[in-house]
């Protein structure tokens, strides 16, 4: 039986329970929410009131933006994606209401400017095409869908 107790106090600590809750870490500041629906998928600047021992339950919108989620009470936009290196998340979305358009985002989590007034600058939206192009030129190594 002391067995068995142990055995589950060990699995329990090595599980993530943030990802459990819906809450995956993408950098310091940034994280992915799910919720109860796929629609409810958004990337959110977590709130720096919480302690880092804490999971993330909310913050600020970052993708898609609050005004893009939701329009007129219905679900908009959501992400479908996430792809993430050291330096770098890619972030596909969906537009439900717009003929199911799919926009691509690149946050750089390491902005050598200091202009950002976060940790990371968002860049986007792009097309496809835009999106491929620009992980070329930026010599980004993301497998993304």
């Amino acid at each position: 039986m002391l067995q068995l107790l142990i055995l589950l106090i060990v699995l329990v600590s090595s599980c993530n329970l943030c990802e459990f809750q819906g809450s995956t870490a993408l950098s310091e500041e940034l994280v992915l929410l799910e919720g109860d629906k796929v629609e409810d998928r958004v990337i959110v600047e977590c709130s720096t009131s919480l302690p880092r021992t804490r999971c993330c339950v909310g913050g600020a919108f970052v993708v898609p933006t609050y005004e893009d989620h939701m329009i007129d009470g219905k679900y908009n936009e959501y992400v479908e994606s996430v792809s993430t290196s050291g330096k770098w998340i890619i972030v596909k979305t969906i537009q439900k209401l717009k003929n199911q358009k799919r926009r691509y985002w690149l946050i750089d989590k390491l902005p050598a400017t200091t202009q950002s007034k976060n940790g990371y600058a968002l860049i986007g939206p792009f097309d496809e095409k835009e999106i491929k192009d620009t992980v070329e030129n930026l010599r980004i190594n993301i497998l993304f869908q």
